[in-house]
């Protein structure tokens, strides 16, 4: 299963408890990840690429099955302009195998919600299965709107209705429909669920044709990657959640913007070639380089302090603030005839040659430290 695939994944790599999160390990270096792969994305991305076998399929007799398959969820792939992302939100999807119920759902889970500031019309947003336009259920829970008898009706699109300044307009919407046995119930709920974007519903205009009603969003053909690579990159762009430095903000004493953060893990990580240093520079940056301060947290009999200035040895201390430590980069600026701040050695700098070097002392400082209280121990 996923959850015994990425159990054995994490468990390999931090073989207890997570020191960094998962939706941060899957961003790329330059987020503060590691190209970490996500199962559920990846298998989700699987899934979603047949989609696109099987749309663009028009000769080969083994995609008749699924087109029927789909045709039975709303005519011209309805269920595949949606973007609804669990079974319980269209029973009707239970009437076909669980294969493409999954191919569905995976599909589905690539398309963004909604946003009011993207500069996109909400007149074409799909009025069903859509994630914006929730129904309030017992219990607090929400749903998608589906109407089967509105949508039969031919309102497919927030453009297929009309309003008045911002307004249903309940006349029309009671002359569309056929069946108006449940009309006054269904236009409450509806009236609810498109309440929150009242201000953009007054720049709709109306609009019956339902032309588009045959596209569904299939990603470019014309990209380097793959279909299945693109659906996946579009998942984890979802899930993603870029690390932030806000502790070494507050020590540094500096704000660390978007651009600055970008740098940073591109100079300490991308510029710097050689493994283990690389290593060693994302774990100062993401604050889990083990430190007397760090290890006295797991183990309690163990001091938190610096054994050479007794002071408490956080990694900040331990490769910059340290007497120690001060007495190399002293050393070192001297030689170089140039001032040598804490933020260099931790944000990096510009200049490639030192760059490198800077990461190499810092890395050396911290070995030093690591053998020196493995002595310690030993006596």
């Amino acid at each position: 299963t996923k959850k015994k695939i990425t159990k054995i994944i994490y468990g390999f790599i931090w073989h207890k408890r997570d020191r960094i999160k998962r939706n941060t390990l899957i961003c790329d270096l330059t987020e503060g990840g590691i190209n970490m792969i996500d199962v559920d994305c990846f298998f989700d991305a699987i899934k979603a690429a047949w989609v696109k076998r099987i749309t663009d399929t028009y000769k080969d007799k083994w995609s008749y099955l699924p087109k029927q398959f789909m045709k039975k969820l709303g005519p011209h792939y309805m269920a595949l302009k949606m973007n609804f992302d669990n079974i319980q939100y269209l029973p009707q999807i239970k009437s076909i195998p669980e294969f493409y119920q999954q191919v569905v759902l995976g599909y589905n889970r690539t398309k963004d919600m909604y946003d009011p500031n993207s500069g996109t019309s909400i007149g074409d947003e799909l009025l069903w299965g859509n994630l914006s336009f929730l129904e309030r259920k017992p219990h607090n829970k929400k749903t998608p709107l589906f109407f089967k008898n509105w949508f039969s009706s031919g309102l497919f699109y927030v453009k297929n209705v009309r309003f008045i300044d911002g307004k249903v307009d309940e006349q029309f919407i009671y002359n569309k429909i056929e069946d108006k046995r449940n009309f006054l119930v269904e236009l409450n709920i509806f009236k609810q669920a498109l309440r929150p974007y009242r201000n953009e519903l007054r720049r709709v205009t109306f609009n019956a044709d339902v032309s588009g009603i045959n596209q569904h969003q299939i990603l470019s053909t014309s990209s380097s990657l793959s279909i299945t690579k693109q659906l996946y990159k579009r998942l984890i762009d979802k899930k993603k959640h870029p690390a932030t430095l806000h502790k070494w903000e507050q020590i540094l004493n500096i704000d660390i913007n978007p651009d600055l953060k970008r740098s940073a893990f591109d100079l300490k990580l991308k510029q710097v070639k050689e493994t283990k240093i690389k290593e060693f520079n994302y774990k100062v940056l993401q604050n889990i380089l083990a430190c007397n301060n760090l290890v006295s947290k797991w183990d309690q009999s163990k001091s938190s302090n610096c054994e050479v200035c007794g002071l408490k040895d956080d990694i900040h201390h331990l490769i910059f603030k340290c007497d120690l430590a001060q007495s190399v980069w002293n050393t070192v600026a001297t030689h170089l005839n140039r001032n040598i701040s804490d933020k260099d050695v931790i944000l990096g700098v510009q200049d490639p040659i030192l760059n490198y070097l800077f990461s190499f002392i810092a890395f050396t400082i911290y070995k030093y430290w690591l053998i020196s209280s493995k002595k310690n121990q030993a006596r």
